[in-house]
């Protein structure tokens, strides 16, 4: 693996010990694929939150990780991770919506 997915990878191990993951260290990270969108790379992964667990989808994306906990699966991991990017571009929307009312 190269230093940008290893990253990446270390990146959605921080975001999924949060409240806003699972609140643990996964138990494993895998890195699936990648596509480009507007010059930048969204990075997918699986993982799986205990060692009988099923495997779930995630993605990284400038610096943002993001996952709605949805079961991995490998013949529509792109448009998965297309869906998951599209609505953590809206959250951060929103979030950039709400700083800029509080200023």
């Amino acid at each position: 693996m190269n230093n940008d997915v290893l990253k990446a990878q270390e990146l959605l191990r921080e975001w999924l010990c949060t409240k806003n993951g699972i609140g643990y260290n996964p138990f494993k990270i895998v890195y699936t694929n990648k596509f480009s969108k507007d010059k930048d790379i969204c990075y997918i992964f699986r993982f799986k939150r205990a060692l009988i667990s099923g495997w779930l989808i995630a993605i990284v994306y400038k610096n943002n990780s993001f996952s709605k906990l949805n079961s991995y699966i490998k013949e529509t991991e792109l448009k998965d991770a297309e869906d998951l990017l599209k609505t953590l571009e809206k959250i951060n929307m929103k979030k950039t919506k709400k700083n800029k009312q509080a200023v």
